[in-house]
């Protein structure tokens, strides 16, 4: 069955498939504001007519290239393209200011191009047993993951614990704005329809991070992004970036791990392992102050884990039907709009398909790098592009991204009021991750704490009586521990420096 899956997988019509809807997809994921799942949402009604494996090869090529896609508005122009690519911004964009583009979307391409190899190897060999471990989270499991991620944010960078904190507060009380999804009680709407909703977070990093940098570029005399003399379009320094990939061994497994470990945990998504990958990246650097300045790592580990997620986010899907994220669910609702119901079946009876669209997202993985080597050097032309032509045209494609996510005016006025918020956090120097990690994470912990209190019947034991609850406890002590003991170790270190006269 696996050797006629790739038969079908390689015939002229999935394989002219796969090219143009991952080319699509990279399209798509380039433009602030438009991602995966809306490209994904806008194909689906035309693979209606047409052969299973063709209409989900179609889907997952989307979903590989937009989330590649994402990073390289991120390097160009510090907008990041997709959410999965928000933490890309903040090493790959000042790679390109130092004239190193070809070279950060290099790294993005080939740790894109690892990472999502591996998610789909994984779907492809572990997929079933896999599947059973998830079966072991529940939501005491998921809340303390969330609770994780919220710690970490203090890893941002030395001597800004306080600062780190703060942000990801000030997150996790805008994530509360909106209908309690329990209760069903408005909460902090002030009668404003838009908020009932919540507060966009693609919208948010629109503004946090693109309107943002826009603000900041208009203060600057320099006439373009990058302040380097050097030559942009380089395919040399662009295979440099892929080499480099490869000088960060560690980091790169490490950071696919997280991607495929993340993914296959359903309302986890493709952002939540892109930050937590890029956090644990700093926390565990000897050289945690480069960061935020240019690292390679800064771009390599971010790129990986969300990339990795592609694959391994459809193993609840196939296995359980249980999307891991926006994507997987369409992917999921093609999957039974052609009568091709997951489970156990899935890979016996209609085995012929299932191992064909498995194949076909392996073969979305080569054409996402061989399409993101071709195009590259094309790309970081952006760089040299004069400020007065991107400025406005990069504040076109930002009003123009957040109108798009739900045609609301609301949206764009919250990438415009998050604009000006991530002017004042460059300003005093406060970390824009925090906030964005606890916006994101805020409604997966209140959601899994409220199921598990009535799980338990208002029993908090329920945190503390299974194993994998403990061990994510003991990462959760670690984690706050750590930051602490780096903070009076770089206060006295401060206070011992000589007074300089």
């Amino acid at each position: 069955m696996v050797l006629e899956g790739l038969k079908l997988a390689l015939s002229f019509g999935n394989i002219l498939t796969a090219f143009v809807f991952t080319t699509f997809g990279i399209v798509i994921g380039a433009l602030p504001g438009l991602g995966a799942s809306m490209a994904m949402a806008l194909v689906l009604p035309m693979t209606f007519g047409w052969r299973a494996d063709t209409a989900i090869i179609a889907l997952v090529s989307i979903y590989c290239g937009a989330t590649y896609g994402g990073s390289i508005s991120a390097i160009l122009i510090n907008a990041p393209g997709t959410p999965a690519s928000g933490a890309t911004v903040f090493d790959g964009y000042p790679m390109a200011q130092k004239g190193e583009a070809d070279k950060a979307l290099g790294i993005s391409a080939m740790a894109s191009f690892v990472g999502g190899l591996a998610g789909a190897l994984v779907l492809f060999l572990v997929a079933p047993p896999f599947a059973n471990f998830v079966l072991n989270f529940g939501p005491p499991e998921f809340f303390l993951l969330a609770i994780f991620g919220l710690t970490i944010i203090s890893a941002v960078g030395k001597g800004q614990m306080l600062k780190g904190l703060i942000a990801g507060g000030l997150g996790l009380t805008l994530s509360f704005i909106g209908m309690d999804v329990m209760s069903g009680f408005m909460r902090f709407t002030f009668g404003s329809y838009y908020l009932e909703d919540g507060i966009n977070s693609i919208a948010v990093m629109i503004g946090l991070f693109a309107i943002s940098e826009v603000i900041v570029m208009s203060e600057s005399s320099e006439g373009a992004i990058s302040n380097v003399d050097t030559k942009v379009g380089s395919f040399s320094k662009v295979f440099q970036g892929c080499k480099t990939v490869f000088m960060y061994p560690i980091t790169l497994i490490r950071s696919t791990i997280i991607g495929c470990i993340v993914g296959a945990l359903p309302a986890m998504g493709v952002t939540t392992a892109s930050l937590v990958s890029y956090l644990i990246t700093v926390r565990t650097s000897k050289h945690p102050e480069t960061f935020g300045k240019g690292n390679p790592e800064g771009v390599l580990s971010p790129e990986a884990a969300n990339n990795a997620v592609t694959g391994t986010a459809l193993i609840p899907t196939f296995t359980l039907g249980i999307p891991g994220s926006g994507a997987a669910a369409i992917i999921l609702g093609a999957l039974t709009i052609h009568g091709l119901l997951p489970g156990p079946d899935l890979f016996r009876v209609n085995a012929q398909y299932t191992y064909s669209m498995l194949w076909g997202l392996i073969i979305a993985n080569f054409m996402m790098m061989a399409l993101s080597l071709l195009g590259a050097g094309l790309f970081s032309r952006v760089t040299i592009v004069k400020k007065g032509i991107l400025i406005p045209s990069v504040l076109v494609l930002c009003v123009a991204g957040a109108f798009a996510l739900n045609r609301s005016w609301g949206d764009v006025v919250t990438a415009i009021v998050f604009g000006v918020v991530g002017y004042v956090f460059k300003k005093l120097k406060y970390p824009q991750l925090g906030l964005i990690l606890g916006l994101i994470l805020g409604p997966i912990a209140e959601t899994a704490f409220h199921q598990s209190m009535r799980i338990s019947g208002g029993n908090w034991r329920i945190f503390i009586s299974r194993p994998i609850s403990l061990f994510i406890l003991a990462c959760i002590a670690i984690s706050l521990a750590y930051p602490v003991y780096l903070e009076i170790k770089y206060r006295a270190s401060k206070t011992s420096e000589p007074i300089q006269t």
